[in-house]
C-alpha cells in the first residue's frame, strides 16, 4: 500500500476529548467533522465513518475510564519547549557523559540556568566529589554528580538510593519531586551505569502515576557498554511501562560500590528540605497503565490497533502535550504489528506497534499499545523523521534465507523483542525483530538470525539467549 502525505488526523487539535464531538457530528452532518484544512477524499470519509462507529460502540467502555477531571499534570519549572531542548553527552558507553548530560538537563529544567558548554566543568567537579576509588566510568559517580550540580549551579540536588526491593519508594520520590517542588528527576535507564535520563513531566490520577515524559541523555548515534542504543527525542511511557521496562536497579559497578543494586534518583527540593517529602504528606504513588480502548469480551488484533490508535492517543491525553503531539498530528497511522516480547524480568509481554507515517517509508512517531486492552504503553517521538521498512514475516524470512549455507534451514520467525539480545539497534520494544533459529538439514543447531522490523537488515545473534521468544 502506498501512503499519501495528508495533514489529516481524526479530530482537530482543539477537541480535547473526541467523543462529545463525534456524537454531535452524528446528530448533524458527517462532513462537519472533517478538518477544513484537508480535502474531502473518499478515503478520509470512510476512515472517519469507521472511527465514529468504533467509538460509538466503545462509548460504554470509555465512559468507565478514569475521570479526566482527576488527572493532574506536574511539570518541571522550566520544561523543554521542543525536542531540541534535549541535551546529550559528548560520548556514550563506558563514560559518565550520559550521567552528566542528565544532570545538565535537570539543572536547566529546574532553574533555567545556562548549561551550554558545561559538560567538562561538571565532569571535573563530579570526579573530585565522587567516592574514593570509584568504579564508575571516568570516576564520576552519582554522589559526585549531585554535589557537582550544587557547586556549579548553586542548586540543592539530593542523593537518594533505595534497596532492590524498594522500587515503590524510589517512584514515590520521583513523584514527590515533581508534584511538590516542580523538580525534574535524574535517573539511570535500564539500570545501566552509563545510560541516564531526565524525567520532566508526570501525569497523576489521584495517587496513580499514569504517564511520564523523559529524555535519554546519551548520544543518539551510540550505544552504552551493554549494547543498548541511546535514543533521540522524547519518550512518553505509562507508569506501568516505566516501572517494568526503564526503571531498574543499578548494575555495572564494583561489588562494594555503595550504589550497586540500588534504585537511584535525584531531584532538587527547596534548600531547607533535607529529604524527600519532609513535612509533607507521604501517600503511596502507584504506577498504573493508561486507560484502554477495548470493551470487555473483545480481543485486540492488528486491525483494531491501526483503526483505533487515535482513540488510545486521545484517551491518554497525548494531544495535551504539545511537543509529542507535534510529531503525531500531521501523520497517519500505518499498518499495525503484533509483537510477542519479553520484559527485562523475563515475563511475557505482548503488545501492538503502530507507526505514525509522515510519508511512505518514514515515521514521525511510534506508538506501542497493550495487547490486553489497547492502552498506550509508550510513544517515541524522535527529533527527526526515521526510516521505516515495516517488513512482513514473509519478507524477513526471504532475506534471512538468502544468507544461509546450502545445508542450512530456518525455524521460527515470530516478531519478538527481548532485552537479553542486547543489540545496539533493536534496543527497545519499539524496535522488534523477527527471530529465526538456524539449523542444518540434519537438525544440528547453528546459531540464529534476526531481522529488524524497521530496517530489514539481517543480523546474527551474538549471545545465547537463556529463553526462547
Amino acid at each position: 500500500m502506498t501512503w499519501r502525505s495528508l495533514s489529516y488526523y481524526p479530530f482537530p487539535r482543539t477537541w480535547s476529548h473526541p467523543i462529545p464531538r463525534v456524537v454531535s457530528c452524528v446528530k448533524t452532518a458527517m462532513t462537519e467533522c472533517l478538518p477544513s484544512s484537508t480535502s474531502r477524499h473518499e478515503e478520509q470519509l470512510m476512515h472517519l465513518a469507521k472511527l465514529i462507529v468504533a467509538i460509538s460502540l466503545a462509548a460504554p467502555v470509555l465512559s468507565s475510564a478514569p475521570a479526566l477531571a482527576n488527572v493532574v499534570v506536574y511539570t518541571a519549572n522550566y520544561p523543554p519547549t521542543s525536542a531540541a531542548s534535549e541535551i546529550n553527552g559528548s560520548l556514550g558507553g563506558n563514560t559518565s557523559r550520559s550521567l552528566v548530560a542528565a544532570g545538565l538537563m535537570g539543572a536547566k529544567f529546574f532553574g533555567d540556568v545556562n548549561v551550554h558548554g558545561m559538560e567538562p566543568v561538571v565532569l571535573q567537579h563530579c570526579a573530585g566529589r565522587s567516592h574514593p576509588n570509584s568504579t564508575w566510568p571516568e570516576q564520576c559517580d552519582f554522589k559526585g554528580l549531585v554535589e557537582a550540580l550544587g557547586e556549579v549551579f548553586d542548586q540543592n540536588w539530593l542523593n537518594i538510593a533505595y534497596g532492590q526491593n524498594e522500587q515503590h519508594r524510589a517512584i514515590q520520590a520521583l513523584v514527590s519531586g515533581l508534584k511538590y517542588y516542580h523538580s525534574p528527576a535524574i535517573v539511570p535507564l535500564y539500570g545501566h551505569v552509563d545510560h541516564w535520563g531526565t524525567v520532566y513531566q508526570i501525569e497523576m490520577n489521584g495517587n496513580e502515576l499514569s504517564k511520564l515524559n523523559f529524555f535519554d541523555s546519551g548520544p543518539g548515534d551510540q550505544s552504552d557498554a551493554a549494547g543498548d542504543s541511546y535514543f533521540d527525542g522524547i519518550r512518553t511511557a505509562s507508569g506501568q511501562t516505566w516501572r517494568k521496562m526503564y526503571y531498574q536497579v543499578l548494575g555495572g559497578v564494583g561489588p562494594f560500590d555503595p550504589f550497586r543494586n540500588k534504585f537511584l534518583i535525584s531531584y532538587d527540593p527547596p534548600k531547607h528540605v533535607m529529604d524527600e517529602g519532609k513535612g509533607l504528606p507521604r501517600p503511596t504513588f502507584i504506577p498504573v497503565p493508561l486507560p484502554g480502548i477495548l470493551e470487555p469480551g473483545k480481543k485486540m488484533d492488528v486491525h483494531i490497533a491501526e483503526e483505533r490508535v487515535w482513540d488510545a492517543i486521545f484517551l491518554a491525553g497525548i494531544d495535551d502535550d504539545p511537543i509529542t503531539w507535534a510529531a503525531l498530528e500531521k501523520g497517519m497511522a500505518g499498518p499495525a504489528w503484533e509483537v510477542h516480547g519479553r520484559t527485562p524480568s523475563g515475563d511475557a509481554w505482548d503488545y501492538f506497534l503502530v507507526p505514525i507515517l509522515a510519508y511512505d517509508g518514514a515515521i514521525s512517531a511510534m506508538v506501542q499499545l497493550s495487547a490486553a486492552d489497547g492502552a498506550v504503553e509508550q510513544i517515541h517521538a524522535p527529533s527527526r523523521l526515521l526510516p521505516f521498512a515495516g517488513l512482513s514475516e514473509h519478507e524477513a524470512r526471504a532475506r534471512a534465507t538468502a544468507t544461509l549455507m546450502a545445508d542450512e534451514m530456518l525455524e521460527g520467525g515470530r516478531l519478538t523483542w527481548d532485552p537479553q539480545l542486547h543489540d545496539a539497534h533493536c534496543n527497545s520494544p519499539l524496535v522488534p525483530y523477527y527471530h529465526f533459529e538456524v539449523t542444518s538439514t540434519l537438525g544440528e543447531p547453528r546459531g540464529g538470525l534476526f531481522v529488524a522490523l524497521d530496517d530489514g537488515i539481517v543480523r546474527g545473534i551474538k549471545v545465547q539467549l537463556s529463553r526462547m521468544p
